[in-house]
């Protein structure tokens, strides 16, 4: 078991130990890493010893985009606010409580969190330069798009439908979100 767990925390969690910010740590696992308690995978920051996620951080999980659309599928408009809700609370805390860190260092703020695929969107962004690389990087992630017949295509028409609401000229690509502002 111990074996394992090492083996596990130099795969997924070390790599992006230079990445962790402030105490709480937000996951949002794919498939099978549901299964996985990421609290006690270890991490080395800095020269301080391997410990667990959870001696050092808060780990907060949330689901993955396609739990969510399956929940906003069979539940509807209702699953998304409380996930919208949840995820916020995890990613900016409650506002104004101005918590210092253990560490001694300033607790810190997001001044807005950006919602993709939120039904709502109030900002769009246009993409149409780098929709090549952004479809090239979704198609990298085989296990979530490589079944998927006419994946380019529906994407495209979808990016092509995000710019027509945008008020983008025909031909161009966006992509929209709900931008909810925090501070």
């Amino acid at each position: 078991m111990r074996t394992d767990v090492k083996t596990l925390s130099e795969l997924l969690v070390q790599p992006a130990a230079p990445l962790i910010r402030g105490r709480r740590i937000v996951i949002s696992p794919f498939g099978a890493l549901h299964h996985l308690p990421f609290g006690v995978l270890e991490v080395r920051e800095g020269d301080a010893l391997a410990m667990p996620l959870v001696a050092r951080h808060e780990v907060v999980y949330l689901p993955s985009a396609t739990s969510v659309a399956l929940l906003a599928y069979y539940l509807g408009r209702a699953a998304i606010d409380a996930i919208e809700q949840y995820g916020l609370y995890a990613v900016v805390g409650v506002a104004g409580l101005g918590v210092l860190l253990e560490e001694g260092l300033e607790d810190w703020a997001v001044a807005e969190v950006w919602l993709q695929a939120h039904p709502e969107n109030n900002h769009w962004v246009d993409i149409t330069d780098t929709v090549d690389a952004k479809l090239a990087a979704l198609r990298a992630h085989v296990s979530q798009t490589g079944h998927m017949e006419g994946f380019e295509e529906r994407m495209r028409g979808w990016f092509g439908a995000n710019a027509e609401r945008a008020g983008l000229p025909e031909g161009r690509f966006a992509e929209g979100f709900f931008v909810v502002a925090t501070a």
